[in-house]
């Protein structure tokens, strides 16, 4: 039997008052879309270098994952009578959510959409799907420079990216010489140093002042420096590699491609990297505003934040 309407549920939502976060109890009570289905979110994952730009602009926020770090896995809970791609049971992982349930009116999935709709047949764990997006963009990062003749990487800005980006580098590379620069708000220099960096510099937010090399790569792993970075004189004649670029054309990621997709899937399997070193918390959802306080106060720098609903 199909199930089009659904009793009311008890249900925890993030919302924004003057400019701060804040969790409430709220009864959620909706029917199924003909076309669409209904989510139980189970996890969202955020990053802390970002999350408070994030958080200041609910609810407007919600459906702009602006970083492909904010992603959510839910399991589809209701199924609308003309809903042919998914069914009850599946787990998903979508676009980050804020709340314990969402619905979608008409659902499409692709390996490619922004959305991030996409059933899950790969991991047991939750907490590896959430890491699927992130894993993925650095696979797709990594390739663009495999084959280029370098004498080393420099990173600007070094946050949730860039920690799965650290990782995934030796995989792919072996041993390359990497340099960072960060600001106040990147991983702190301890943690970059314990996962092969070679030279961090900590500067305030500016560019690199040197002029570049054709055989360095420089990696942009946030939308602080890659604007301005890339349309830079200093960076003229290297080789520049911005990990939000495709973000300008979100109807379609090349980096959700089925086979990288794959890939990202197995590293995770085989906890080829370490994922509880780059969760900074795991808390839930109504313990936002603490949460919020130690981001502020700069307790996280850089690392993942994973909200349980």
């Amino acid at each position: 039997m199909i199930r089009t309407k659904r009793q009311g549920y008890e249900a925890v939502r993030i919302l924004c008052k003057d400019g701060l976060p804040y969790s409430e109890v709220y009864t959620f009570q909706e029917q199924t879309p003909d076309h669409g289905i209904i989510v139980r979110n189970l996890f969202s994952l955020t990053g802390t270098r970002h999350e408070e730009t994030l958080l200041a602009s609910l609810p407007q926020a919600l459906d702009l994952p602006l970083h492909p770090g904010y992603v959510s896995v839910g399991r589809v809970e209701h199924v609308g009578k003309y809903c042919q791609h998914f069914s009850e049971g599946d787990e998903i992982l979508l676009s980050a959510q804020y709340g314990t349930y969402v619905a979608y009116d008409h659902v499409q999935p692709s390996s490619t959409s922004v959305e991030l709709l996409r059933k899950i047949t790969c991991t047991s764990d939750p907490l590896h799907n959430l890491f699927i997006p992130l894993v993925s963009l650095a696979i797709y990062l990594v390739e663009q420079i495999q084959d280029s003749q370098r004498e080393g990487i420099i990173f600007v800005g070094c946050g949730l990216l860039g920690a799965v980006l650290l990782q995934v580098l030796p995989l792919k590379l072996g041993e390359v010489n990497i340099s960072v620069y960060r600001d106040g708000t990147d991983l702190k220099e301890e943690w970059l140093r314990g996962h092969g960096v070679d030279k961090v510099i900590t500067i305030p937010h500016a560019l690199p002042t040197q002029n570049a090399k054709e055989s360095i790569v420089y990696i942009f792993t946030s939308s602080l420096w890659g604007n301005e970075a890339l349309s830079s004189s200093i960076l003229n004649g290297a080789v520049c590699i911005s990990a939000l670029y495709q973000m300008e054309d979100r109807m379609h990621f090349p980096w959700l491609d089925y086979d990288i997709v794959g890939e990202a899937v197995n590293i995770l399997q085989t906890e080829s990297i370490n994922l509880l070193d780059i969760i900074a918390q795991h808390v839930h959802a109504d313990s936002v505003q603490q949460t919020y306080r130690d981001i502020m106060s700069s307790r996280h720098h850089g690392k993942a934040i994973v909200y349980d609903w």
